[in-house]
């Protein structure tokens, strides 16, 4: 029997014969090299954002010459490697004076994907922001975010928190508004995304066609309704064209008196003017019923 090397990283190996013929004594000695098992010694990048690069670069332990082979595609020969995080990366190590060969698993650090995503709604399903519609209700869908900062699109901002869905309201200063949202994870790894919502301009009214102003709580002024103008004016004119009540305030509501005099029952006749941020003079006019019901 000659005298022969292994790579075995096992126990110990004894070794039993018998003689040929089964005719004793007889004596074999056998000598077995067994090698050290190769140890990895790797190092690797600080793990950077989702969809970077980072590298692996492997030693081992002893000082042997080895080949290092990556079971990637194409596969790749060297003992270092750069590709994308977050993977998992198979290696074999082949002593190079030995024969001996050793493999292991080596993972390339890198943080999670991040998205920024979010829809955007407006009341009442109404396609466009407005005086009456001015508040748009986002819909936070990020994945991976913890923190970040919303840019309304009207020279505002405002933190982000991933566990809130935030509300912004809108003046009207543009016709369309571009929303983005900047989000980051723990490492700094960064996303946005942004969206554009429209502005419509408008100025809705409406004036009740009879009040009764006898002091009982209920319906005791002509209470106009406007949303949305700039510019307002209100005059109200008695039977014989004289002006007994204006305003330039839609929230200031005639009472039914002339210079703190009760008038008396009858139709009276109005005309409004009024103007939008960005839509022109308008008009409008009409008539409403005083009432002095009799208790």
């Amino acid at each position: 029997m000659a005298d022969t090397e292994i790579c075995y990283y096992g126990p110990n190996i004894f070794l039993r014969g018998t003689p040929a013929g089964g005719k004793w004594p007889a004596t074999a000695v056998v000598t077995i090299y067994r090698h050290p098992k190769p140890y990895f010694s790797p190092t690797s990048s600080s793990p950077v954002c989702f969809g970077q690069k980072g590298w692996i670069k492997l030693r081992m332990k002893d000082v042997d010459p080895y080949r290092f082979t990556w079971d990637v595609s194409p596969v790749y020969i060297g003992d270092s490697l750069n590709a994308l995080s977050g993977n998992i990366y198979r290696v074999t190590a082949e002593n190079l004076k030995t024969g001996c060969i050793v493999d292991t698993s080596i993972e390339i650090q890198g943080y999670k994907a991040i998205t920024a995503a979010f829809i955007g709604s407006i009341s009442n399903g109404a396609p466009c922001l407005s005086p009456i519609h001015p508040t748009l209700r986002i819909f936070n869908n990020c994945v991976g975010a913890v923190s970040g900062t919303w840019h309304w699109g009207d020279g505002s901002s405002e933190p982000f928190d991933p566990a809130m869905s935030p509300k912004h309201s809108y003046t009207g200063e543009k016709n369309h508004y571009k929303v983005k949202l900047v989000v980051q994870n723990t490492g700094g790894c960064k996303d946005s995304a942004e969206a554009e919502y429209c502005y419509r301009d408008t100025v809705v009214y409406y004036i009740p066609n009879a009040f009764t102003p006898n002091n009982d709580g209920f319906n005791d002024k002509l209470e106009s309704f406007v949303i949305g103008a700039m510019e307002f004016e209100m005059l109200i004119y008695n039977r014989w064209g004289q002006i007994v009540f204006r305003s330039e305030n839609p929230n200031h509501f005639w009472d039914g008196t002339f210079n703190s005099n009760p008038c008396p029952e009858g139709v009276y006749a109005y005309r409004i003017k009024f103007k939008g941020r960005k839509t022109p003079n308008k008009q409008d006019k009409g008539s409403v019923l005083l009432l002095r019901p009799k208790n």
